[in-house]
């Protein structure tokens, strides 16, 4: 996974414009908010149940892709990494959707 930077310049009038023109000492610079590739493989995977509203532990139903809430025995469960469901779902640190 190989980073990548965009710089842009607020005076750029004109797309045509010659490069030698853009004033680049307006232009800044836009990280990039993705995990670095050697903590990729570490990114521990994460479950959330959409009955409970939280994140929970689950067991996986056999030859199939599918996930019940060991809680509540619901189905209706979403996974990803940590961050990702933890951003999407709004989580507070003990795992529970904000209000």
């Amino acid at each position: 996974m190989s980073e990548s930077n965009q710089f842009y310049a607020d005076n750029e009038k004109s797309a045509e414009g010659q490069e030698k023109d853009v004033d680049l000492s307006l232009a800044y610079e836009i990280k990039s908010k993705s995990t670095p590739e050697e903590e990729w493989e570490d990114q521990p995977i994460v479950y959330f149940c959409h009955d409970c509203g939280k994140r929970v532990a689950t067991k996986k139903e056999a030859n199939r892709i599918k996930f019940t809430c060991q809680e509540c025995g619901g189905g209706r469960i979403s996974f990803g990494t940590e961050r990702s469901v933890e951003g999407y779902f709004h989580l507070n640190e003990e795992g529970v959707r904000k209000k």
